[in-house]
C-alpha cells in the first residue's frame, strides 16, 4: 500500500508521495490534509504525519475555533438571493404587503 506523507513544505505544508514530489501545498496544515486524503480515497493509500506535522496537527485541532459572528456565504442561488433581499430590505414586510 502507498503512503502519502503530511510533511512541512518550505514555509507551509504539504503531502509527499513515494518519489518525494509534495502535493497539496497550504499555509494551513489542514488543508494538506484534507487534500491527503482526497488522494489517498483517489488511489487507495495511507496517510501518516512527519513527526513535526503531527506536533503541529494535534497543536491546531485542540485549539479552540473562532467565531466570528458571520454566517458563512450561501451554497444555493435562491438561498443567496434571499441573503440579498434581506440585507436590501427587499421581500415581505407588514408594510410593503398592505
Amino acid at each position: 500500500m502507498q503512503v502519502l506523507t503530511v510533511c512541512r513544505h518550505d514555509a507551509g505544508w504539504a503531502f509527499r508521495d513515494v518519489t518525494g514530489e509534495a502535493y497539496g501545498r497550504s499555509p494551513d496544515i489542514r488543508n494538506a490534509y484534507e487534500a491527503a486524503q482526497q488522494m489517498a480515497r483517489k488511489i487507495g493509500a495511507h496517510i501518516e504525519f512527519s513527526s513535526e506535522a503531527e506536533i503541529h496537527y494535534r497543536a491546531v485541532m485542540a485549539a479552540p475555533s473562532v467565531d466570528t459572528g458571520v454566517d458563512p456565504l450561501p451554497k444555493s442561488p435562491i438561498a443567496w438571493s434571499a441573503r440579498v433581499a434581506r440585507f436590501f430590505g427587499w421581500g415581505r414586510s407588514d408594510e410593503t404587503n398592505r
